[in-house]
């Protein structure tokens, strides 16, 4: 469907909208066209294989949704490049494995929204990284994240408004300087081996959403 847009169409496209239909193959590389996306929507299709490394030449990619389909294989580090991304989904592609790593953010400098819920990839990143953005959402369900309880996750937390890290295989106990996330309006920490005692005051939490089931936490409830 793409390569048959006429070159003057390609060319000047800003955002491409695919999503919900039953398109299937393997996604389109777009390279050496679309230069100027900055949207692409392929999410609720039946694409297969795996995720181009030459998306990561969009370089005015805002929006990249690739969530409910078939895809496979690993993330390309080249993803890393897409300074102007601010949305990343690639949720329910449950055979996308392997691991997200500093290579694979170092550059998204705009981003603000990433789920990568329903994947069987981990996220591993050193914990003294100073990453580049500040998140608002981030859904990591079913991921590879613990035991150890992410650190990285704490530079984090001061603009986060949405997180959702249940089912991650988190163990242990919570640490303090989680409990500064003020703005998180939805918590979801459900399903994982989290133990100890909940913080004394809660009270100037903003929270709509707290799902803590499903662990082994002790002591009262605040």
């Amino acid at each position: 469907l793409m390569e048959r847009l006429p070159q003057c169409t390609r060319d000047k496209l800003q955002e491409l909208h695919l999503g919900y239909n039953n398109f299937t193959g393997t996604l389109p590389s777009l390279t050496g066209h679309f230069t100027n996306l900055i949207i692409l929507d392929l999410c609720d299709n039946n694409l297969i294989g795996g995720i181009p490394p030459e998306l990561g030449h969009l370089s005015g990619l805002t929006t990249l949704y690739l969530c409910n389909n078939h895809l496979n294989g690993t993330v390309p580090t080249k993803i890393g490049a897409l300074t102007n991304l601010t949305s990343l989904d690639l949720s329910n592609n449950n055979i996308i494995s392997g691991v997200i790593t500093k290579e694979h953010l170092v550059g998204l400098m705009s981003l603000k929204e990433i789920d990568l819920s329903f994947t069987n990839l981990s996220v591993v990143v050193d914990a003294d990284w100073i990453q580049p953005f500040r998140l608002e959402s981030a859904k990591f369900a079913s991921c590879h994240l613990g035991p150890l309880f992410p650190v990285w996750l704490h530079q984090q937390l001061l603009q986060i408004t949405l997180l959702d890290i249940s089912s991650t295989g988190l163990v242990g106990n919570i640490p303090d300087w989680f409990w500064s996330l003020s703005k998180a309006a939805y918590l979801d920490m459900s399903y994982n081996q989290l133990n100890g005692n909940l913080p004394a005051h809660m009270s100037d939490m903003a929270f709509l959403v707290l799902n803590l089931s499903s662990n082994k936490l002790i002591g009262q409830i605040p």
